[in-house]
């Protein structure tokens, strides 16, 4: 629907795990202004019984982006990856790479290269041109040539391919 000079787009939808009743109900609010800046605000509530799990992995989206857009510079924590259980071993502060240094090599395949407390960051082609996401007040961003499912599917490095897109991961928790 039409909000001022731009547009407004909800969706409501229900995220589940797989093989599970317990769901959130989440609503995506979309504003596109005019000058082609995406604002969005996601909502959630808990339905069914969360109550016999206290363990929520991640809460967040997960993009897949063109490939030309692999510089990456971001402000929070790094400049190498971080989780709740290793912020302190980061500093913050301005950091530029590209998406091939930014995950971690581990022995088994797995979910990596998070940087936390990030307050933007930018995947840009060789120009300079693309995408810039700001956290209100910060998000924790992944960027990687792999999906999660590909991670999650190997069970080794040499099984994880490499794809032809970055797959940017915002998490509002994690």
């Amino acid at each position: 629907e039409p909000e001022g000079d731009g547009v407004r787009i909800i969706a409501d939808t229900r995220l589940s795990p797989p093989n599970q009743r317990r769901a959130f109900t989440c609503r995506y609010d979309y504003l596109v202004e005019p000058d082609g800046t995406l604002r969005l605000k996601v909502s959630g509530e808990p339905s069914d019984n969360w109550e016999d799990s206290d363990i929520l992995l991640r809460i967040g989206l997960d993009l897949r982006l063109p490939g030309e857009l692999s510089r990456v510079a971001w402000y929070g924590l790094g400049p190498g990856e971080s989780y709740p259980d290793t912020w302190e071993a980061q500093r913050m502060g301005l950091w530029r790479g590209d998406v091939d240094h930014l995950s971690t090599p581990y022995v088994y395949p797995q979910e990596n290269g998070s940087r936390s407390r990030t307050r933007w960051v930018t995947l840009a082609d060789d120009r300079g041109r693309g995408l810039m996401v700001a956290g209100v007040p910060d998000i924790s961003f992944s960027a990687r040539w792999q999906s999660v499912n590909d991670l999650d599917e190997a069970t080794h490095m040499h099984e994880v391919p490499r794809r032809e897109h970055v797959f940017l991961s915002l998490d509002h928790a994690h």
